[in-house]
């Protein structure tokens, strides 16, 4: 599925950013700018904004969990 026109942007490519982000700098938030640069592409428009911002959300809950099950170092903006 595309997520973003202007900039030719797959879901899947969309995944694998927001995973390769998260690898190299699990304590860093994930946002749209560096998820763009990520990717090596710069949206005309921000029609999809939402969608991006939806799969950072949902990705990176998805891995925080993982790595707190598998005994990982709890983030310091999530430890209250």
């Amino acid at each position: 599925m595309i997520i973003c026109q202007c900039a030719v942007i797959r879901e899947s490519d969309l995944e694998k950013a927001i995973r390769a982000l998260l690898e190299k700098k699990p304590k860093a938030q994930v946002t749209q700018n560096r998820l763009f640069k990520e990717l090596g592409v710069r949206p005309d428009c921000t029609d999809c904004a939402p969608l991006p911002n939806h799969k950072i959300t949902r990705i990176s809950s998805e891995v925080t969990l993982s790595g707190m099950l598998r005994g990982g170092e709890i983030p310091r903006r999530l430890k209250k």
